[in-house]
């Protein structure tokens, strides 16, 4: 009904109204583009109704002219009229599947129109040469392109996703527009030019007041005692779904809109999520990472651990040549120099080595393998022992059954942001576990500012309904306090008692609440480690939620958890510690992922540079002129009044406060409080910040020494800014000598910046130090020695064994009688050539082989023979599990049946 009434004011006008809301604009001009088909539009609101536009249909080629022309959009929005005569006439070169083109020519363009050249495209402007691929990404386009030449033609021509480099679709034609002339002159044709007016149109349209849920109600329900047609325009139909329960008379429209009108002539009201709960363009947020080489552990100059030789470094890979044959092998260093050269196929035996200490094995050593024994002993006692845990509370079943209660849905609808798809996901999956009979053991993974406190809050609400007591534990009185504050807002109106119990609170306060505790006045308890103390009796405890739980000790969290066998538990973390991670990996635990960004946030900006104190002039000088605020982080308590001083010289009007863990426990608070209420300018601190604190107009982050932190606190510490809309930015200020561990910190915290990376940086750091906090001190000793990754495959293997599940241990023989390597001129990057072997020997099927396949053939060309040898070699190995295989130059003798390389495509195709 509102398309056809907009298709008829379309009919009666051909200008757009330009004090009207960019909702009826957007709509309007939708309308337009079905009667002519192209249009351009001149609106200094240009890019909001862009953003609708993409909501409504993200299908629309629609474009912004600035600088770069898109030829293919439908709708061309320029943000003033003297745009116009930049989109005339343009040069392009034409690249289509097919045509004859030397790559050298399209190298030359690239480089005389500004293109910098790289290894990898990952941002605009950027273009990367790689045999016969050519990539590089335009700045008006949203992803880069890769260009695959055969001989002087092109072959093919993709579009790739930057930050993993696979393939999103591919394309016949690409017209790269030119600031020179290379190719062709354009024109642009057929597209009627819509302008904005003073005029008024011949008809009202009243812009909705500005909104929040209880205006929103209120609004609703006046214009629907009128007898209006009432409508809600949101992304997708989360949201709607529980405002339908609330108001069954609103009708969904796909979309979403910066600020909703009514249509009195017409009795309409437009309402929508994007006015009422912030905006967000509509379209598939990008992933993180997953590159072939992303997370590659094993690195050259590192320590490696060999499973049946002990513990050396990996100095290279090499093509070895023996008998005429070459191979491709791994370098491995012992003690006194002793060298092995362990073949590809031996990548499975080969891990980093990450125990405490390195002490490099001598060949040979009967010591060694002592030591794995006494792993594999220690192991399987060890692994018989959690899965009983496990299954004990798996097995058990709750004495009450929840209900799904009425109030929920206003309690969701009340959320003052749009939920992200991710968010929406993980709440069905611990609702779903709260309202069966089974006990909730779940483990929520999810970057800072990623929603984790909106899930807790939820099923908080859900058990208190039912009349069920929750505690929320967390790791210091700030948080305790922002959670208290933010859920006895969002509850207010629920007759759901919230409490926060730490040691700021008087003692007589305190003894009130140990009482609510006790009586059940209380429903929902948030402290620090306090509400562990033995004073703490629950009436009917239902949920038990540990945020930031890399925070706290097994024993700590342990303690509660056990003190009903009916309590569910969920863990919030972005950066879980490696043994919870590890649990939960090998479904011992559920796992929940918060992986996409929510509306708004942007990536922090993470530089890491030599301390420098220009560079901390600059950064504290852009953010204070912008109006936000700064937090310095320096781990030493001694030097904070210094660097406090030095600041305060440089910026006489900014009002510079010190924060320390050793300050007393009101001063700490009180500083935080007057930070986040915008009192302080700079804050000078230790990494007492670190945990989940939301302070959300500080956007500059610098963190002297950050080599002295480990991975997972660099992260947090990061999480600290850029919570709200703005540009943030994070400064890494290292001194000229650190350790190459610490270098790999720092590169993994810099690489793994993108949005949602919490999830990828645990696993890293998992993989980099071992899940030690799973163990013992006895068993800590054995992983150790042995290296954490080592052990944990031994565990892996012990908790397989254990359950039943099938082990293949049988070794192959292998016989080489041919050359089986990858080419360098194919792939020059060892790091890629590590990864592509890694992940081929820790492919256990043929999809996950394939996946592999496709992404060297795309990234890299056409897979030469010699590569798809070594696909046939781990295909037949790991999937067809052979006894016997004999490598010969024209493929691969599987026991008794002779696999031809010709059949690879049969295969992998």
């Amino acid at each position: 009904m509102v398309e056809k009434v907009f298709e008829e004011i379309s009919n009666k006008v051909d200008y757009i109204e330009k004090n009207i809301p960019t909702g009826a604009k957007t709509l309007l001009l939708l309308s337009f583009l079905k009667k002519y088909k192209k249009i351009v539009f001149i609106s200094e609101e240009a890019e909001e109704i862009y953003e609708e536009i993409k909501n409504i249909d993200p299908d629309l080629k629609v474009s912004i002219y600035e600088e770069n022309l898109n030829l293919e959009s439908e709708i061309i929005l320029l943000k003033n009229e003297n745009l116009i005569e930049g989109i005339r006439e343009f040069n392009y070169f034409r690249i289509k599947k097919g045509k004859e083109i030397e790559r050298e020519k399209l190298i030359e363009i690239l480089e005389n129109e500004g293109f910098e050249r790289v290894y990898y495209v990952e941002e605009k402007n950027e273009y990367a040469v790689r045999g016969g691929i050519v990539d590089f990404y335009p700045k008006n386009e949203d992803f880069p392109l890769r260009i695959e030449f055969y001989g002087n033609s092109v072959y093919e021509i993709r579009i790739f996703d930057p930050l993993n480099q696979k393939l999103i679709k591919k394309i016949e034609e690409y017209l790269l527009l030119t600031k020179n002339f290379y190719g062709e002159k354009g024109k642009l044709k057929d597209f009627k030019i819509i302008y904005e007016k003073e005029e008024k149109f011949p008809f009202e349209i009243i812009p909705n007041p500005p909104l929040f849920f209880e205006i929103f109600k209120r609004e609703v329900n006046k214009w629907k005692e009128k007898n209006y047609d009432i409508f809600y325009f949101a992304p997708n139909k989360i949201r709607y779904s529980y405002l339908k329960n609330i108001f069954p008379f609103i009708e969904y429209k796909k979309g979403n809109l910066h600020q909703g009108f009514v249509l009195k002539d017409f009795k309409i009201a437009v309402f929508s999520e994007g006015e009422i709960y912030g905006f967000k363009e509509e379209e598939k947020v990008k992933g993180f990472g997953g590159k072939l080489e992303d997370l590659n552990l094993l690195e050259l100059g590192e320590p490696v651990i060999h499973e049946d030789y002990g513990i050396g470094y990996l100095k290279e890979v090499k093509i070895f040549e023996m008998d005429n044959k070459k191979i491709d092998t791994f370098v491995i260093i012992f003690k006194e120099n002793q060298k092995i050269y362990a073949p590809f196929y031996d990548i499975g035996k080969l891990e980093r080595y990450s125990g405490q200490k390195v002490k490099i094995t001598p060949l040979g050593s009967k010591n060694f393998f002592i030591k794995k024994l006494k792993a594999k002993i220690y192991a399987y006692d060890f692994a018989k022992k959690i899965l009983e845990v496990m299954a004990e509370r798996k097995a058990s079943r709750k004495n009450f059954n929840y209900e799904y209660k009425k109030e929920m849905d206003e309690i969701i609808i009340s959320f003052p942001y749009e939920e992200t798809e991710d968010q929406e996901k993980v709440w069905e999956e611990v609702k779903n576990d709260i309202l069966s009979d089974k006990i909730c053991d779940r483990l929520i993974c999810g970057d800072v500012g990623f929603g984790k406190t909106e899930i807790a809050l939820r099923a908080s609400s859900l058990v208190a309904l039912n009349k069920k007591q929750v505690a929320i534990l967390v790791p210091t009185t700030i948080l305790a306090v922002q959670h208290e504050m933010n859920f006895k807002e969002r509850l207010k109106n629920f007759n759901i008692r919230v409490e926060s119990l730490t040691r700021l609170k008087q003692e007589e306060k305190q003894k009130e609440i140990v009482k609510g505790i006790e009586n059940g006045e209380i429903d929902i308890i948030i402290g620090t480690h306090r509400i562990l103390q033995e004073d703490i009796k629950f009436k009917d405890l239902g949920l038990l939620i540990i945020d930031d739980e890399h925070r706290f000790g097994i024993f700590q969290k342990e303690k509660i958890k056990f003190l009903k066998k009916d309590i569910d538990t969920m863990y919030l973390s972005a950066t879980p510690i490696p043994r919870t991670l590890f649990l939960s990996i090998n479904k011992i635990m559920d796992l929940s992922l918060l992986e996409t960004p929510p509306p708004l946030k942007k990536e922090i900006e993470t530089i890491i540079a030599p301390y420098n104190i220009e560079t901390i002039e600059k950064a504290i000088n852009f953010e204070l002129e912008r109006g936000g605020q700064v937090i310095y982080i320096y781990n030493r308590i001694q030097r904070l009044k210094e660097i406090k001083e030095k600041i305060e010289s440089i910026f006489p009007e900014a009002i510079v406060e010190i924060v320390h863990g050793r300050m007393e426990k009101e001063n700490i608070e009180d500083i935080f409080i007057n930070f986040m209420l915008g009192k302080i300018d700079i804050l000078v601190s230790t990494s007492i910040l670190e945990a989940g604190v939301d302070f959300p107009n500080a956007n500059t982050l610098i963190v002297e020494n950050p080599h002295l932190f480990g991975l997972a606190e660099l992260h947090q510490i990061r999480g600290r800014v850029g919570r709200k809309d703005k540009k943030a930015y994070a400064y890494f200020l290292i001194p000229k000598n650190i350790s190459e561990n610490a270098k790999k910190r720092l590169k993994a915290i810099a690489t793994y910046r993108h949005l949602g990376s919490g999830f990828k940086i645990a696993l890293y750091d998992m993989k980099l130090r071992g899940a030690g906090k799973i163990l013992d001190k006895k068993q800590h000793g054995i992983a150790s020695s042995l290296g954490y990754n080592l052990f944990f495959k031994i565990l892996d293997e012990e908790i397989k064994r254990i359950k039943g599940e099938k082990i293949y241990k049988e070794e192959s023989k292998i016989v080489v009688e041919s050359d089986i390597y990858i080419p360098r001129e194919y792939i020059e990057d060892e790091e890629v050539i590590i990864s592509i072997y890694k992940r081929l020997s820790e492919s256990e099927n043929l999809n996950e082989m394939k996946e592999i396949y496709y992404e060297i053939k795309d990234r890299f060309g056409e897979i030469p023979d010699e590569l798809k040898k070594i696909f046939l070699f781990f295909y037949l190995k790991n999937l067809k599990k052979c006894k016997k295989l004999i490598i010969i130059q024209e493929g691969i003798l599987c026991e008794e049946k002779f696999y031809k390389i010709q059949d690879f495509h049969n295969i992998f195709a």
